[in-house]
């Protein structure tokens, strides 16, 4: 790990998630019991997280991610037969209940007149269990035994905190683990020592002026803490011209195996499958520093693009999105088998 990543873990201690070590128990004997099960493993990572400004917080930075795409994902995951750990940002969408969640969020008045009189809305539990009959859905088919298990976050320290214990314990699925980190992770946040303690008092000065630091880019951790697993990352951006060269960056800097890179304003019609040309012996990369003003589009080789979009019966891009991550690591698992049997056959002759 970087010192930059060793000493954003080293110095945030008032922050941590609660009862850290018991989440980690619980992913241990999830991936264990799935590993021996001979079930494939995957981490969806959901929703966007929060930048406390004081300890004991009240106010806040967040970005707009509602954790739809995570959430209908983890639901395409579990039709193909995977186990799911998944990251999610509480209150934000959960699985089979994403259609039900939208509802709320845009016309909840109009969605209690359509219960009709007498009806009763029954709210998702708060923690979503792994095991059978432990999640009702609103909506869709539930698949039966249901092995999920989901933790929630807040916070930008409870996200990276779960992510790293969450990619530790799934290493041992080795390259039958699928990493899908779709939540919205901030960009800038206030270190735990920058921060006031108590409440931000409002008239204690002349404005509130907050220096966010950059957030430390552990997707090169997250390469070492699971090793043999494909990784998979999101990209967003508003400016097209620097939409490939962002992707590519991360692949070349950070091992990723595939990014997913969409814009703004089209994030739900379509979205950019981006990986490594295996033709191509490097990925070439623009010389100039990229700033996100720019006017033509950077020229990026050495990458394959899958293109996928909607179709007519989706709502967005999430399932068909899915969809192609299983293909890519059906390819990776396969990858792994045919180099192991080409081993043996070298080592036996």
């Amino acid at each position: 790990m970087d010192e930059e990543a060793e000493s954003f873990f080293g110095r945030t201690c008032r922050l941590r998630p609660r009862d850290l070590a018991a989440s980690r128990e619980r992913l241990d004997a999830f991936v264990a019991e799935q590993v021996r099960d001979g079930r494939r493993c995957a981490l969806v990572t959901s929703g966007g997280t929060s930048v406390p400004l004081e300890i004991n917080t009240v106010r806040f930075v967040d970005n707009f991610s509602t954790g739809t795409r995570g959430a209908v994902c983890t639901e395409e995951l579990l039709g193909s037969g995977y186990a799911v750990v998944l990251l999610y940002r509480l209150g934000s969408a959960v699985p089979f209940l994403s259609g039900l969640y939208a509802e709320l969020r845009q016309d909840p008045v109009e969605l209690l007149k359509g219960l009709g009189a007498g009806a009763q809305l029954v709210a998702p539990p708060l923690e979503l269990q792994c095991g059978p009959g432990s999640l009702t859905a609103a909506s869709g088919h539930v698949p039966q035994p249901l092995h999920l298990l989901a933790l929630p976050f807040t916070t930008i320290f409870e996200y990276l905190f779960l992510l790293r214990e969450s990619c530790q314990s799934l290493e041992r699925a080795g390259r039958g683990a699928l990493l899908l980190l779709a939540a919205a992770v901030s960009d800038f946040y206030l270190p735990e020592e920058d921060m006031a303690v108590e409440k931000i008092q409002s008239r204690a000065a002349d404005g509130l002026h907050i220096h966010l630091r950059n957030v430390p880019k552990l997707l090169g951790a997250v390469r070492s803490w699971a090793p043999d697993a494909l990784l998979v990352s999101f990209k967003l951006e508003t400016n097209a011209n620097i939409l490939d060269a962002k992707a590519a960056g991360a692949i070349c800097k950070y091992g990723v195996d595939a990014v997913c890179a969409n814009l703004l304003h089209s994030y739900r019609e379509w979205v950019n499958l981006l990986q490594r040309d295996p033709h191509s012996s490097r990925i070439e990369l623009p010389t100039q520093d990229v700033t996100g003003a720019e006017k033509e589009p950077l020229v990026v080789r050495g990458l394959l693009c899958e293109r996928i979009e909607k179709g007519q019966c989706d709502a967005s891009t999430d399932r068909p999105l899915a969809r192609a991550v299983v293909r890519l690591h059906e390819a990776h698992v396969s990858r792994a088998s045919s180099e192991h049997a080409s081993k043996r056959l070298r080592t036996d002759t």
